[in-house]
Formats: C-alpha cells, structure tokens, sequence
C-alpha cells in the first residue's frame, strides 16, 4: 500500500504526516529540525512519496529523504499556500495537507539551487 508523506519544515522544528491510499492517518510528529530526527521518523516506513515546500531548507530535506530510501518532491510554496488555506494554520495541519497534495499529485514541481551553497548553507 502507497503512503504518502507531507513535511512542514522550519528552522527549530519539523511537522511530518503520513497516511495511506484512503487518507486514513498513519503517524504524525513534531521533531527537531535535525538530520537524525528526520531519518530515526522516515526509518519506520518504508517507500514514502513525499512533499516539501520549496523553503531554504528544502533541498537539505530532500537529501535526508533520498538517503533514507523515500521519494521527494520540493513544490511550489504559492501554490500549496493556495491550495492549504485554512482559517487555522498550524504546522501539525500543513503537515497534514502536504500529505494530502502528495496523494493526490495537484502541486507543481520546482528544483531549488542555492548558488554559491548548492542548497548546503544559508546567509
């Protein structure tokens, strides 16, 4: 069975959803913005389709994701926004919609370089 994986990522911390096919929740967690946070959560699941929002931190995301056996995508942020708006806005509920969008496949596609830094540091 296909999950899916939404990651609502910032610089302290990071909300992650996972569900399945029919939308059922599977897990959700906050976690530390931190490599081994992330790969010790993406560890119990096999296969994954993921998003991210494109953010400074998303190809760092990525990398993690890749590296632990998961399909990302890094996706237009105006467009999720647009496509996430709710009345209340919390990560745990971005999180959530992410999962959502990665299901169903209504994002667009972007790929982030941060020259010099090649997506590896920030200002």
């Amino acid at each position: 069975m296909t999950r899916y994986c939404g990651i609502d990522l910032s610089n302290e911390s990071t909300s992650i959803c996972v569900i399945d096919e029919e939308v059922v929740l599977v897990s959700e967690t906050e976690i530390p913005t931190e490599e081994e946070a992330v790969r010790r959560f993406l560890g119990k699941f096999k296969e994954l389709r993921c998003v991210v929002e494109a953010t400074a931190l998303a190809e760092w995301m990525c990398g993690i994701v890749e590296k632990s056996g998961h399909g990302i995508n890094i996706i237009d942020s105006r467009q999720a926004k647009a496509v996430t708006h709710t009345k209340k806005k919390t990560d745990r509920i971005d999180a959530r919609k992410l999962a959502q969008l990665a299901r169903v496949g209504w994002y667009t596609v972007v790929h982030l370089i941060f020259p010099p830094f090649g997506g590896h540091g920030l200002l």
